[in-house]
């Protein structure tokens, strides 16, 4: 942490010297000093180690430690890297509740959600669309309608899926599906997904029961 960046002086106000109880005000979690320092001794080394520091400002960043076993002047030490990973928990948390609002919107949608890849296969699909494969939603991905379908309703599917790669937009159809109990009429919503790049690497679809 002693360098240019000013780690020790600017971020957490340590500096050579210091005692062990000034040292321990700057750790948010206080047991995990006593773990890291436990790891260092039994290991000789510790990498990815992860806890929240407290800064001179009264804010808390969220370290990364990467520690050698060494012996520094005839006693026994430790050398540490520490690295600001303040920014990449932040999105690392605001990921993880978008994947949670997503995951709560699929599950309580009252239509038919799905994601399929380019090839037809099923990435992401919600309660919903279990009727329409006429098993559990985990079974069916990684699987193309074929799968669930007889072949002429799996091949008008797939052409229709091949509009939207080829078109690279949104398309609106009642299809027909006899035999099934939920979406025997429907109407499908189908939509391109693009990458950063702007290229559709996934196909999004809405089955709305209209029977």
């Amino acid at each position: 942490g002693i360098g240019d960046d000013g780690f020790e002086g600017d971020l957490f106000a340590l500096g050579l010297g210091w005692q062990k109880a000034t040292i321990e005000r700057v750790w948010c979690d206080l047991p995990d000093r006593e773990r890291m320092l436990a790891l260092v001794a039994e290991q000789g080394r510790l990498d990815g180690f992860e806890t929240r520091l407290r800064r001179v400002d009264g804010s808390e960043a969220w370290i990364l430690f990467s520690a050698r076993l060494i012996t520094y002047a005839g006693d026994r030490a430790f050398l540490a890297v520490m690295t600001d990973i303040t920014e990449r928990r932040t999105m690392e948390e605001a990921l993880r509740a978008s994947e949670a609002r997503l995951a709560a919107f699929l599950a309580n949608a009252p239509v038919g959600m799905y994601l399929k890849d380019r090839d037809g296969r099923y990435l992401m699909a919600n309660p919903p669309m279990a009727e329409l494969f006429g098993c559990p939603v985990e079974e069916a991905i990684g699987q193309t309608v074929a799968r669930f379908l007889p072949p002429p309703e799996a091949e008008r599917i797939r052409r229709y899926d091949e509009d939207v790669l080829q078109s690279g937009a949104p398309t609106v159809r009642e299809q027909h599906l006899p035999g099934s109990e939920r979406f025997e009429w429907m109407m499908v919503i189908r939509f391109p997904v693009r990458d950063a790049a702007g290229t559709i690497v996934q196909i999004g679809g809405f089955d709305v029961d209209i029977t």
